[in-house]
């Protein structure tokens, strides 16, 4: 499964069960981190995301958990999370926070996200 990156969502996409993930922040801010991906019938996969902010993500998945952790302690990435149009969850990490962490809706219960200073520990 590949993780697509889009400046507009194909046709084809909105027919799928997508998950919407975008991070904005400051303009140019580098992130990397890891997705792990939740898909019906199958085991759970990470996926490695690296980007400059605005980026955008559309992943196949009934749920996702993520965390990203910032070039910089002085800049500030947002993170969102949205299914169907529906934002699930909006998690800010501003400085000098250096992690966003996100969880989407899924079989552990409620959305959810964090900013933090060291290495989350639920990813």
């Amino acid at each position: 499964m590949a993780l697509a990156q889009f400046s507009g969502l194909p046709a084809s996409a909105v027919k799928q069960n997508l998950i919407e993930l975008e991070i904005t922040g400051d303009p140019g801010a580098a992130f990397a981190g890891d997705c792990r991906i939740l898909t019906a019938g199958k085991l759970e996969k990470r996926y490695r995301i690296q980007g400059k902010t605005p980026a955008k993500y559309w992943l196949p998945a009934e749920a996702i958990r993520c965390s990203f952790e910032k070039s910089s302690l002085n800049l500030r990435l947002i993170g969102r999370i949205s299914r169907g149009g529906v934002v699930e969850l909006r998690q800010e990490s501003p400085p000098p926070m250096r992690w966003l962490s996100m969880i989407s809706i899924g079989p552990w219960g409620a959305a959810k996200g964090a900013a933090s200073a060291a290495r989350p520990l639920w990813q």
